[in-house]
C-alpha cells in the first residue's frame, strides 16, 4: 500500500513597518502536513485518500495612502491591531473502478474552515471603526464520472453528476470609535439640517453586530462526446453541454444601540435608548444550460490545430458587507422605519455573470521536437461581469455588476530542452479587456449621485501584458558522489500595465522580478538556495479607494533563503 507524508513550516518577519506602532504590519507563521494513501485491492480498483491541514496567522493589512499628484506611497501607519489566522483542514477520496467498456470515479471531497480577521478598516491613525470578523465553513461534496476506456476507439466519451451543500456563517462586528461617532453625527446634522429639533448621540463608541448565514447548494449534470477521423484522418469533433443548478441563501441580523438626546437648541427634550436592527431572509436560484464546441485536427502525432466555443458562468450572491452602509443610512434617517424586504435585496445583490468564450490555436513541435510551440488567440464576450468594489461606506468590499465587457488577445509559449540538462521557455501573453458598456452611479463633488459611463475604458485587474523566460541548467556527478546532482534555476516574470479602477486614472505601468534557485540534490536531502525579486524591483500589487482616501500595497521587496528538505 503506497503512503506518503509530509510537512512544512514558515515563518518570517514581515516586510513593512508600520510607522505608528513601530512594528512590522506583516509578519506570518504558517504551518501543515499532507498525507496520501492508495489501495489497490484488486487490478482494477483502487482507493486513494488526501488529507490536508494548514493552520496560517500572518499580519495585515500592508496599505498605505497614494498620493496621486507625487506617485509615492506613504508608509503603512494605523492604530489597530490588524491580522488574519485561518485553519484549513482538506480531505478526499477518489475511487476508481475500470470495468470492461469504461472507467468509473467517484470523489468524495470535505472541507472545514475557520479563519479570524482583525482590521483597521480606516487604515489610519484616526479612531475611526475596526472590524472583527469570524468563519466558520463546512463544504462536502460527491463527483461521479463514467468516461469511455478504449482511447483507440474513435468515439470517446465523458458523463459525470457533480453536487455539493457549503455552510458558512460570517459573524462580523463593527466598532465604530470617537472619529467615526464624530462621523455619523455630521451625517445625521446634515440629513436633519431643515429640521428645528436635532438628535445628538451620546456615547462615544458603538458597536454593529452582524451575523450571517449563507448557505449554498449546488448541483450539477454534464456529458461530453468526441468522435475522432471526422470525414478525414486527423479530424476531431467534440461536443459537451452541462447543467448547472445553485441555490443560495442568506439568513442576516444586523442590528445596534444608539443612545442620544433630542435636541431643540440647547434644550434636551427627551433622552432615549433606541435600538436599531435590520433582519431578515432572502434566497435565490440558479439555472444554466453551457455548452461547448471543439475542433481539432492532427497534423502529425505532435501538431494539431484547433478552434473552441464554449459559455461560460458564475453565479450571483449577496454582498453581506452592504448591511453596516443600511443600518447606518437606518440611523441617519429614521431608525424606526421598516426597512423594505425589495430595497434590501436590491441592495445586496449581484447578478450572475455570463460569457462566450472563443479560441483558435497551434500545438506545435519544431526541429525535429528540440523546441514545442502553443499559440492561441481568443475573444472573451461578458455580461453582467463581477468587479470588486470597496462599500459606499468604507466599511468592506462588495461585487457590482459591471454590464458588458470584451477581452481578446494572444499567448505564445515555447520551451525547449538544448540537451537533457539545459533547458528554457518562453510564454507571453498580451490582452486587451475593455468595457463595451458600463453605466454606473458615481457620487460627485457637491456629494449628489450622477451617472457615468465607462465604455472604452480597460477593465481593472487585468494586465495588458504576461511574460515570463526562464532556464534551467543541471549538472549531474553520479549516484556514488555525496552531492548527486546540482541544478540551477533563473526565471524572470513581468505583467503590465494593469489599471486599478473603471475610471483608469491610476495604473500600474509594465514591470519584472527576477527570480533565482539553485538546488543540492543528494541521496535524502535537498537544499535550495534562492531569491525573490533580485533585482528589488519596486511595484504595487494593490491599489483602492475609501473614505476619500487612496492606498496601495507595495510588492515585496529583495527576498534570500534556504530550503531544506528531507525524504524518508
Amino acid at each position: 500500500m503506497p503512503f506518503s507524508a509530509g510537512g512544512f513550516y514558515e515563518n518570517n518577519g514581515g516586510f513593512y513597518d508600520n510607522v505608528y506602532k513601530n512594528k512590522k504590519a506583516d509578519p506570518l507563521s504558517s504551518g501543515g502536513g499532507r498525507i496520501r494513501s492508495i489501495w489497490l485491492p484488486t487490478e482494477n480498483l483502487k482507493f486513494d485518500l488526501n488529507v490536508n491541514y494548514e493552520y496560517t496567522d500572518q499580519g495585515g493589512y500592508a496599505y498605505g495612502k497614494y498620493n496621486a499628484t507625487t506617485g509615492k506611497i506613504a508608509p503603512v501607519s494605523y492604530n489597530d491591531e490588524s491580522k488574519y489566522r485561518r485553519g484549513l483542514f482538506n480531505t478526499n477520496l477518489n475511487i476508481e473502478y475500470q470495468a470492461r467498456n469504461f472507467i468509473v470515479n467517484a470523489v468524495t471531497g470535505y472541507q472545514n474552515l475557520n479563519d479570524r480577521m482583525f482590521m483597521d478598516q480606516d487604515f489610519s491613525t484616526s479612531n475611526m471603526f475596526n472590524v472583527t470578523q469570524k468563519q466558520k465553513e463546512n463544504t462536502i461534496s460527491e463527483e461521479i464520472t463514467f468516461k469511455s476506456s478504449k482511447p483507440t476507439k474513435n468515439y470517446q466519451w465523458v458523463t459525470g453528476a457533480f453536487g455539493f451543500y457549503q455552510t458558512l456563517n460570517t459573524n462580523s462586528p463593527v466598532l465604530f470609535k470617537e472619529d467615526g461617532m464624530a462621523m455619523i453625527q455630521a451625517m445625521m446634522d446634515a440629513a436633519m439640517a431643515a429640521s428645528p429639533v436635532k438628535v445628538k448621540l451620546t456615547d462615544n463608541n458603538m458597536q454593529v453586530d452582524g451575523n450571517y448565514d449563507t448557505p449554498t447548494l449546488g448541483a450539477a449534470l454534464y456529458h461530453q462526446s468526441t468522435y475522432n477521423n471526422l470525414f478525414i484522418k486527423g479530424l476531431s469533433l467534440t461536443a459537451g453541454l452541462r447543467l448547472d443548478y445553485e441555490k443560495i441563501k442568506v439568513k442576516h441580523n444586523t442590528s445596534t444601540q444608539m443612545n442620544a438626546k433630542m435636541m431643540m437648541g440647547n434644550v434636551i427634550l427627551s433622552d432615549y435608548s433606541l435600538p436599531v436592527s435590520i433582519s431578515g431572509k432572502e434566497s435565490d436560484d440558479f439555472v444554466q444550460l453551457l455548452p461547448k464546441f471543439a475542433l481539432k485536427y492532427n497534423l502529425n502525432k505532435n501538431d494539431n490545430i484547433y478552434a473552441t466555443v464554449s459559455k461560460g458562468y458564475r453565479s450571483g450572491g449577496y454582498n453581506i458587507q452592504m448591511f453596516s452602509d443600511l443600518i447606518e443610512a437606518k440611523m441617519q434617517s429614521n431608525p424606526n422605519a421598516t426597512t423594505g424586504d425589495d430595497n434590501i435585496k436590491k441592495t445586496i445583490t449581484y447578478k450572475p455573470e455570463f460569457s462566450w468564450n472563443y479560441e483558435a490555436g497551434s500545438h506545435l513541435s519544431l526541429w525535429d521536437g528540440k523546441i514545442w510551440a502553443d499559440v492561441a488567440a481568443f475573444l472573451m464576450d461578458t455580461r453582467d461581469q463581477q468587479i470588486t468594489q470597496f462599500s459606499p461606506s468604507g466599511l468592506g468590499r462588495m461585487m457590482v455588476n459591471a454590464g458588458h465587457s470584451q477581452s481578446k488577445g494572444f499567448e505564445i509559449g515555447l520551451r525547449s530542452s538544448i540537451t537533457k540538462d539545459f533547458s528554457i521557455n518562453l510564454n507571453y501573453g498580451y490582452t486587451e479587456a475593455k468595457f463595451k458598456n458600463y453605466v454606473d452611479s458615481v457620487k460627485n463633488t457637491e456629494g449628489n449621485y450622477e451617472a457615468v459611463n465607462y465604455k472604452g475604458n480597460y477593465v481593472p485587474m487585468i494586465p495588458r501584458q504576461t511574460l515570463s523566460l526562464g532556464a534551467e541548467y543541471g549538472f549531474s556527478f553520479g549516484s556514488k558522489a555525496l552531492v548527486n546532482r546540482l541544478i540551477l534555476q533563473a526565471q524572470y516574470s513581468g505583467a503590465g500595465k494593469i489599471y486599478w479602477t473603471e475610471e483608469n486614472t491610476v495604473s500600474q505601468s509594465f514591470y519584472g522580478t527576477l527570480n533565482t534557485r539553485a538546488s543540492i540534490v543528494m541521496k535524502d536531502v535537498q537544499v535550495d538556495f534562492w531569491a525573490k525579486n533580485l533585482l528589488d524591483k519596486d511595484y504595487a500589487t494593490f491599489y483602492f479607494e475609501s473614505m476619500g482616501s487612496s492606498y496601495m500595497q507595495k510588492g515585496r521587496p529583495m527576498q534570500l533563503g534556504v530550503d531544506l528538505r528531507y525524504k524518508f
